[in-house]
């Protein structure tokens, strides 16, 4: 069980830190895509690169700041019966919820992109 623990904590403290790091990537996000809108309509020259670059950058803001939106509890719940329950119910309902949307959610979408991932490395 200790093993487990240390592992978790491991865990949630690389959260934390590429958490924070994405904070950052926000904000270069929205510089690159404040210089891709001058570039285009101050100057007439629009780029590719500089609109991919964003959308990278944005897509990489979803996927790791979803770890750290998790680690804080931070992503959107219905609450008409969450916020009257005790701290053991929550957890209980937290792990329910875990176990029968958000672990088959992304086994299928893991599993879904499988294809298209050989396929872009072919």
């Amino acid at each position: 069980m200790k093993t487990l623990l240390a592992c978790a904590r491991t865990i949630d403290a690389l959260n934390e830190r590429i958490g924070r790091l994405v904070c950052w990537l926000s904000f270069l996000v929205v510089v690159v895509a404040t210089a891709n809108a001058i570039l285009r309509y101050g100057f007439r020259y629009g780029s590719n690169a500089l609109l991919e670059t964003q959308w990278y950058m944005f897509a990489s803001i979803v996927l790791f700041g979803a770890a750290y939106t998790l680690l804080h509890g931070g992503h959107v719940r219905v609450d008409v019966f969450y916020g009257r329950l005790n701290a053991r119910q929550q957890a209980w309902i937290d792990i329910v919820g875990t176990a029968l949307f958000f672990l088959p959610t992304t086994i299928a979408i893991t599993v879904l992109s499988l294809p298209m991932v050989s396929a872009s490395m072919a």
